[in-house]
Formats: structure tokens, C-alpha cells, sequence
């Protein structure tokens, strides 16, 4: 049987936080200067398509960079790892999930509180956590504590568990809210490159 105890001891860590919201079909064209009301930083990028009405905006932010992209239909606000620290390597998360949930739930909501933000018909949040252990097994093991319903053998590999649970929100009377989870081990492995040692030659004259 799955130790509960085992749940409450592992250490989350964050790689992606992200919150999407749906405008109403009547919502107009994105607005790239978000990214700076949000920050009170000017972004490191902006791509714009005023044909689509669409924008992409991206910059450093906390511990990560904050990414917004936005067009009539969609706007996705995401607080991610940063993608080259070196020319071999990124950070691997942005630290422990509770920081991480907490820096990104003040941008979310004081985007939410905007004036300039369209109406919103639906909203959305996902969040990619890991749990870094010592081998394969202990992977298997701790995930069992997670999905008790499902017998896992320590041994096996390539396992991926994926549930949509539905729920009656605890903040909205009526709201039915989806709650789509996956569930993987995954092996990761470092590797560093050494770049070519320079011959010198010379010349005799």
C-alpha cells in the first residue's frame, strides 16, 4: 500500500506556471504594453501581427521570464524557466512551487484587475511541476502514493497516467470546474561539451 506520509514529504518544484483566459467574442485586439503595466520593465521582445490582432511579448521576470501572448481569441500569461543561463544549459525549474505560485499569482492577478482587459468568458490555469528523486524505482514509488487506484511495478518504464476530474468550484455557486492531470517519471541526464582544442601550425619561412 501507498505510505501517505511519502506525499507530504516530496519537495515540488516549478518549470511552468501559466494562466489562459478567453475573451468574449466581442474583445479587441491585444494590447502588448501588458507586459510593462504588469512588470514596470520593458520586455526583451516584442512580436506583433496586426493583421491577427495578436502580440507576443517576453522578458525577464523574478526567477524565469514572463512570456504573454495575446490575440482576440486567446492570451496565455506564463512564467517559465529561462532558456539559455549558458551556452549548454537553462535552469532546470524556477525554484520551490510555493514561491514560484506565489510570485506568479500577483502578476496574474493584477492582470486580471486591469482596466484594458477584455471581458472573459473562461480561464484556465496549468501549472508543469517535478519532484527530482535518486533512481527510477524511487520515482515509481513516490508516484504511487499519488495514484492509488493504479498499480504500478517499480520496474516498468515509459508509464503515462492522464485524468480529467471534474468538480463543483468552492468559489463560484454552480461553476462545474475541469481538472485535467497527467502523471510521468521522466530521466533526465546533464551533459556538458568541451569545445575542439586549436591546433597551431607553423610555418617555416
Amino acid at each position: 500500500m501507498p505510505d501517505p506520509q511519502t506525499a507530504t514529504q516530496i519537495e515540488w518544484h516549478a518549470e511552468l506556471l501559466r494562466m489562459t483566459a478567453f475573451p468574449t467574442p466581442t474583445a479587441k485586439a491585444a494590447r502588448p504594453e501588458w507586459w510593462q503595466e504588469l512588470t514596470g520593465e520593458t520586455p526583451r521582445q516584442v512580436t506583433s501581427e496586426p493583421r491577427k490582432g495578436g502580440a507576443q511579448v517576453e522578458g525577464t521576470f523574478a526567477d524565469g521570464r514572463l512570456l504573454l501572448t495575446a490575440n482576440p481569441m486567446r492570451i496565455d500569461l506564463a512564467y517559465l524557466v529561462t532558456p539559455n543561463v549558458t551556452p549548454f544549459e537553462r535552469e532546470r525549474t524556477l525554484g520551490s512551487y510555493a514561491r514560484a505560485e506565489s510570485v506568479f499569482a500577483n502578476v496574474a492577478s493584477k492582470w486580471l484587475g486591469l482596466e484594458s482587459r477584455p471581458p472573459i468568458q473562461r480561464l484556465a490555469y496549468g501549472v508543469v511541476v517535478v519532484a527530482p528523486v535518486d533512481s527510477h524505482e524511487e520515482g515509481y514509488q513516490a508516484l504511487q502514493t499519488f495514484l492509488p487506484a493504479v498499480r504500478l511495478d517499480p520496474a516498468s518504464s515509459d508509464f503515462l497516467y492522464q485524468i480529467n476530474r471534474t468538480r463543483q468550484s468552492a468559489i463560484v455557486e454552480g461553476l462545474t470546474v475541469n481538472r485535467l492531470s497527467k502523471w510521468l517519471v521522466q530521466v533526465s541526464q546533464g551533459m556538458g561539451l568541451v569545445p575542439p582544442a586549436v591546433e597551431t601550425q607553423r610555418r617555416l619561412r
